[in-house]
């Protein structure tokens, strides 16, 4: 039987956690293949091949080393950029709660690619899904306390939107590609008319404020970071799914709940794959009664729970933020409805 080339194969094997076209996909398999050596394509080749669920019981073999893993799926050690992944995961984690009010909201909502690069991180999301996103995570402060993430600021290129940390090296940033002005012109207007904050980009980052250098302190991201980048980098893994809901439990835990999509089991075998699952070679698992499973990754110091709900995502009202998103939307000349609304605070925080 013929069997496709490892190009091939390991395209395929990234697709199915990030979700990329073959654009991006080929080119990418193409130097992790070209980059191995001859033992290191045998062994990609045989666990290709092979049979690894062994891992989900607790066994670490096969063990694959970085060189092996970071070209086919690249995660970072940068704790900076652990942080602000982790709270781009979140706030996805949430999109699905925005749902009521926009007709125009798809139900898939987390992440249409995700393309993990020596230079950056690369997203590809609905223009409604940055829109929740930069509601939640763009820093404003409410009755003397900060929400959002502390040190959050954007910046518009000419397609694609840039969130990057103020305090942090520049090469920490996540990119939402194919983003035009009139789309973030948008999304900053339902962040506008959500928060009560305006909001601003600038190509050099605004001061940050002393309850940001409180909140960075004090640690400005809930939960396992690391973790929570590394699954970042596997949102492709959700595609299928008509949403999905994610929060910290506590400092070492994530729990992601779904409806739709893959089972709990799929998921979990593939985030135990010794190429491109986590980057983690100690995994236990244990199931509940109602199919949940508990994924234990001792090298992260951390847990992640997976269940697939049979209900509908809870419909809270956001009809002003969905009204002003609109408007921009369908407006002759966005940048007129660019600005804040009158009736926003005009602090700007990003």
């Amino acid at each position: 039987m013929h069997r496709p080339n490892l190009t091939r194969r390991i395209a395929a094997l990234r697709h199915a956690y990030t979700g990329e076209t073959d654009a991006t996909l080929i080119p990418a398999a193409q130097a992790a293949a070209c980059g191995f050596s001859p033992q290191q394509r045998d062994l990609v080749s045989s666990i290709l091949d092979g049979d690894w669920g062994a891992r989900l019981l607790g066994h670490p073999e096969p063990i694959i080393d970085t060189a092996i893993r970071s070209p086919v799926l690249l995660d970072t050690t940068v704790h900076p950029q652990h942080e602000l992944d982790a709270a781009v995961l979140l706030a996805l984690g949430r999109a699905h709660t925005y749902y009521g009010h926009s007709r125009a909201l798809p139900q898939r909502t987390l992440c249409r690619m995700v393309r993990p690069t020596r230079d950056e991180l690369v997203l590809a999301l609905f223009p409604q899904t940055l829109a929740t996103v930069l509601a939640e995570l763009l820093p404003h402060e409410r009755d003397g306390q900060l929400l959002g993430l502390a040190g959050l600021r954007l910046r518009l290129h000419r397609r694609h939107a840039e969130l990057y940390l103020a305090d942090a090296d520049p090469t920490v940033r996540v990119a939402v590609s194919n983003t035009s002005f009139r789309q973030a012109a948008a999304a900053m207007a339902f962040a506008t008319a959500h928060t009560g904050c305006a909001t601003t980009p600038h190509d050099e980052p605004a001061p940050l404020s002393e309850l940001e250098e409180l909140a960075i302190g004090l640690g400005r991201v809930p939960g396992p970071i690391a973790l929570a980048s590394a699954l970042l980098r596997r949102a492709g893994l959700f595609a299928d799914a008509d949403w999905v809901a994610i929060e910290a439990v506590g400092s070492n835990c994530l729990r992601i709940d779904w409806y739709g999509g893959p089972t709990p089991a799929h998921v979990a075998a593939l985030l135990t794959h010794p190429v491109a699952g986590l980057p983690e070679n100690h995994f236990n698992t244990v199931t509940t009664p109602d199919g949940t499973i508990a994924l234990t990754c001792r090298d992260f110091d951390g847990a992640v729970s997976l269940r697939q709900r049979t209900g509908t995502a809870p419909h809270p009202h956001m009809t002003a933020a969905w009204a002003a998103y609109r408007n921009v939307m369908t407006a002759s000349n966005p940048d007129s409805l660019a600005t804040p609304s009158s009736h926003a605070r005009q602090r700007t925080w990003a």
